[in-house]
């Protein structure tokens, strides 16, 4: 079954599940509630929140692939 072509590709947004889960992870360090031993947890979550965005792709360029 092919599915129709859209005119665009999605747009995640900003935020995403990792990322909100970082900004919370970061705030549980702040206040106190989870020891430091999670901030490597918390770079990971930033880093795989920012890597894992869709980015909306101009027709043109869909085109070309």
């Amino acid at each position: 079954m092919k599915i129709a072509n859209k005119k665009h590709v999605p747009e995640a947004g900003t935020f995403n599940v990792f990322s909100l889960g970082a900004i919370s992870f970061t705030w549980a360090h702040f206040l106190g509630l989870i020891s430091l031993w999670f901030l490597p947890l918390t770079i990971f979550m930033y880093v795989v929140g920012y890597g894992s965005e869709v980015r909306n792709v101009p027709e043109t360029e869909q085109s070309n692939k």
